[in-house]
């Protein structure tokens, strides 16, 4: 990507905030129905313009060596002695600090010696179950980094692949919230299967991979060369279909780490940063920056197109010389409008039955997930089908290393296949609420085009030919909610809609999610099986009767975790109760708020209309010439908004046409 492009991108981002501006300022002005809350995080994301990158891959492949290098010091713990099981969120700033950072958000400064103990543990030193104040989320490390690019925040993970198999589910965790994952290659062995499984893991959450392979200072250039052609020939061959960009940058972050001491320019030619540093910027700016963007004027179009309606509507109204046809129009409003009330008010009739489905719904997911990890269910069958396939004590040890692990993986995974469950079901079911919302907003006079419904709006939306021609790009909207730092799964036909738009970023993002609970459960499970190793020196029968003992050990353990209140961890209900319940508290409120915005915002479109009634043919003309101004400039507007995505759509097919720029060789 050349400067100039980047530039050009750049320049519509801070374009797509001042339309941002303007609409809002305008719909206050005109008196026009609120824009979504969700817009205001999608401008808060392109004000910020920073990038949140993970940095992922096997165990002892320099992860944290290459941030060390691009903070220009050695700060992240590289101790091989030293397990570590934390993430580190590295921010570039002028005064360093370093904090711990909890799940209920709280947080604990520290010192820098203080990493390498904080970064072996999941949680702070403390005795007893732990509480979401006491599981750590990340630790936070605030550094002036020379070699980082602008904008850019790094999660380094812990390895993947090692014998802590809670690792993985640690980093699967991060990985929706990234802007983009950096998977890390060595230079001293090819892609294995631990990596193609790894690979294709990440690739169903997200597609933005950039490969990095470290350590090319310790080979000879046509080694690890002929290794970096060899890596990019495997992830081309296994993921053609998915990597849009199969490209592997190699880096020397010993190199690198030499130039930010001596401040010698030739060793971050030799490290080969700059042109890691460029790719990662482009690679940024197409995945992330040209999403954001998009995104966000797509939500803003389908709302400039609502509220056009409306003005639309009050043009009409005046417009229309017929008495008799003002009186019906009110009249149809105030109809609708004690309809909607009437159906989904507090005591709505429509808005009750869906509560007691969604209850329902609810009752059925626990009782699901209770099932499974009742003696003999779904998790303990799986688990003791492999003890019954242990052919020896070896064989039994590795298990009971990882048993524990293994059964909270098997119990996260379940809770987490519920929840999306159920909160697919709700979103289903909340559709009837949705289509009465269109009713509602729908203007008293359609546009000169008939516009349809937001439903039938964005169906046709995206079998136009400008979205077509972007499916699967930088215009997908199943990302837009993710882009904008707006939660994790997005239902695509929800997300166009503007009130419901708000509605599916608060869904997926509020509520607790189960992986908070991993780290406790993890913790809590470890500490029942430190002793079981002394059953080595018995029989393999006997170990197989130990191992299922310590199974259902450990499934007790887990359900009781899940399924039972925590007085001394001050915790009243189960974390199952409490993540459901406070589900439900989320779709109650929302309801209720967007019942009584919607009811209001009817009634004062009726009230305007009532006033315009009684102005006189002097008033009524220049009230249409000004709202005929309000058109105009709404559409001033408008007009932007299609203009910024036009420029995208170019963008990206430009880019599509660059293929693999050619890369300038350093000296060594």
């Amino acid at each position: 990507m050349t400067p100039t492009l980047l530039k050009q991108i750049d320049g519509l981002r801070q374009q797509g905030l001042t339309l941002l501006d303007q609409l809002t300022d305008r719909a206050t002005t005109f008196e026009l129905p609120a824009p979504p809350e969700a817009l205001g995080q999608f401008r808060q994301k392109l004000q910020e313009n920073r990038y949140q990158v993970l940095v992922v891959g096997e165990a002892k492949r320099g992860k944290s060596s290459f941030i060390n290098a691009l903070l220009g010091r050695a700060i992240l713990p590289t101790d091989v002695d030293i397990a570590t099981s934390q993430v580190f969120l590295v921010n570039q700033a002028a005064q360093e600090a370093y904090r711990i950072r909890f799940e209920d958000g709280s947080t604990e400064e520290i010192s820098a010696a203080d990493l390498p103990r904080y970064g072996s543990q999941v949680l702070a030193d403390i005795e007893g179950t732990p509480r979401l104040d006491q599981i750590i989320r990340w630790i936070e490390v605030d550094a002036p980094a020379r070699f980082l690019p602008d904008g850019v925040s790094l999660l380094d993970t812990p390895g993947l692949g090692s014998l802590y198999a809670p690792h993985g589910q640690i980093t699967q965790r991060f990985i929706p919230q990234a802007d983009a994952v950096i998977y890390v290659l060595d230079s001293g062995q090819p892609i294995g299967q631990a990596d193609l499984d790894s690979i294709e893991a990440i690739l169903e959450v997200t597609e933005s991979l950039f490969f990095i392979q470290t350590r090319i200072d310790q080979f000879r250039k046509e080694q690890w060369q002929a290794l970096q052609a060899r890596n990019e020939q495997i992830l081309h061959e296994r993921f053609a279909d998915q990597l849009a960009d199969a490209r592997v940058w190699p880096i020397s972050s010993t190199n690198l780490m030499k130039a930010a001491e001596t401040q010698d320019a030739d060793y971050e030619i030799v490290s080969r940063h700059r042109e890691l540093a460029a790719a990662l910027k482009t690679f940024l700016f197409r995945v992330a920056g040209l999403s954001r963007v998009a995104a966000a004027m797509a939500v803003a179009g389908h709302y400039h197109g609502s509220a056009r309606q409306v003005l639309l509507g009050r043009a009409a109204d005046l417009a229309d010389q017929s008495k008799e046809r003002r009186t019906q129009v009110r009249d149809q409003i105030a109809q609708r409008k004690q309809a909607f009330d009437r159906a989904w008010g507090e005591h709505g009739s429509k808005r009750r039955a869906l509560m007691l489905t969604l209850q329902r719904t609810v009752a059925v997911g626990k009782q699901t997930l209770r099932q499974a990890l009742d003696s003999g269910g779904q998790i303990e069958r799986a688990i003791r089908a492999r003890i019954e396939e242990v052919t020896s004590l070896d064989e039994a040890n590795r298990l009971a290393d990882t048993l524990a692990a293994d059964v909270t993986k098997a119990a996260v995974t379940k809770w987490e296949d519920v929840d999306q469950q159920v909160r697919k079901y709700i979103l289903d079911q909340l559709a009837p609420f949705l289509d009465a919302q269109d009713h509602l907003a729908q203007a008293s006079y359609a546009g000169p085009d008939g516009a349809p419904p937001v439903r039938e709006r964005y169906r046709l939306q995206t079998e136009d030919d400008q979205f077509e021609r972007a499916k699967g790009g930088f215009l997908d909207l199943r990302n837009a909610a993710l882009m904008a730092g707006l939660g994790g799964t997005v239902a695509v036909g929800l997300a166009a809609a503007a009130t419901s738009t708000t509605l599916v970023a608060t869904f997926f993002a509020s509520a607790i999610f189960p992986p908070l609970a991993v780290g406790a459960a993890v913790w809590a499970l470890m500490q029942g099986h430190k002793g079981w190793k002394r059953t080595a020196g018995v029989q393999l029968k006997r170990a197989q009767q130990e191992l299922d003992k310590h199974l259902g050990d450990v499934r007790d353990q887990v359900r009781r975790y899940y399924f039972e209140a925590d007085l001394p961890a001050r915790r009243l209900q189960s974390l199952v109760d409490e993540h459901f319940d406070q589900f439900m508290d989320l779709i109650g409120n929302y309801l209720q708020r967007i019942v009584h915005e919607q009811s209001e915002e009817a009634s004062r479109e009726l009230a305007c209309l009532t006033e315009q009634a009684k102005l006189d043919e002097k008033q009524q003309a220049t009230r249409l010439a000004e709202l005929r101004g309000h058109l105009a400039q709404w559409d001033q507007v408008g007009q932007g908004l299609q203009g910024i995505i036009g420029e995208l759509t170019g963008i990206e097919q430009t880019l599509a046409g660059l293929g693999q720029p050619p890369v300038e060789e350093p000296q060594a």
